[in-house]
């Protein structure tokens, strides 16, 4: 009767560690995929309003959004080239 107690306690002690281990594993997961979905959006400032020529910005002009960094493109500008915008 004691061996058999054992042998349940072994193998109760052996299924739950493979069971934190499962758990880990799958937060541990969760946790990365979380933090490359928080790295692929960027704080953004944008115009809560219509702002006039010559205003000033102000918190009330402003507010925070989030984008994804897919939609921010940067310019590559050859050595030489002006930092002016040609439309001007």
């Amino acid at each position: 009767m004691q061996n058999r107690l054992k042998i349940a306690l072994v193998v109760a002690v052996f299924f739950g560690l493979i069971a934190a281990y499962g758990i880990y594993n799958f937060l541990s997961h969760q946790q990365k995929e979380a933090e490359s979905l928080r790295a692929a959006n960027q704080d953004i400032v944008v115009a809560a309003q219509d702002i006039p020529p010559g205003t000033t910005f102000n918190e009330e002009t402003m507010k925070k959004g989030l984008t994804k960094t897919t939609f921010i493109t940067t310019t590559n500008r050859r050595q030489g080239e002006s930092g002016k915008d040609p439309r001007e």
